[in-house]
């Protein structure tokens, strides 16, 4: 579901909450959920896959406020078929759980 972080101001795409303990950030801070992030064009400089400024400044900022921030680029979801991309995905979601 689409969610604001409260303290930032931040728009998440997909806000996954955690059910229990996913684990903790640095310094202690507990984990918020993952945020998945649907970067569409917008967030690439010209025709490259060089993220914006924009778009690498709110990924370090959701995860220095204690999201799992996972970005969803659109040339790799559409270079997959569509019964690959739950798989995918389902590794990018591991991954930013810790291999969990």
């Amino acid at each position: 579901q689409e969610a604001v972080d409260p303290v930032s101001g931040y728009s998440i795409d997909i806000l996954i909450k955690p059910l229990g303990d996913i684990g903790e950030r640095a310094e202690g801070q507990r984990a918020l959920g993952v945020a998945i992030e649907v970067d569409g064009p917008s967030h690439f400089l010209g025709n490259s896959t060089q993220p914006t400024g924009n778009t690498k400044l709110k990924r370090r900022l959701l995860n220095e406020l204690g999201y799992r921030a996972v970005s969803v680029p659109f040339w790799e979801w559409d270079a997959r078929k569509k019964e690959a991309r739950d798989a995918w995905l389902g590794n990018l979601l591991s991954d930013a759980l810790g291999g969990t």
